[in-house]
């Protein structure tokens, strides 16, 4: 996987690279480019992370929407 760009990985992963770019820096990981190699920690390193992020989501509780309702100004009924 060394011969792999972030572009690339990015690309087969349907992710924006800048999303994978910022999220490396945050986990310790000096990344300035998108051309920058990824190495098989950096990808273990993102996809712990996109695991505990969809873990997250999923446990986040959606309340129900009500609808509302839009009434027009000078419209009569």
């Amino acid at each position: 996987m060394s011969n792999k760009r972030i572009y690339d990985y990015s690309k087969e992963k349907n992710i924006p690279s800048k999303k994978v770019m910022d999220v490396l820096n945050s986990l310790g990981f000096d990344v300035k480019s998108h051309f920058k190699a990824i190495d098989n920690d950096m990808v273990e390193a993102f996809e712990n992370y996109l695991k505990k992020e969809q873990g997250g989501a999923a446990e986040v509780k959606k309340e129900a929407v009500k609808p509302v309702e839009v009434k027009k100004e000078g419209s009569s009924p």
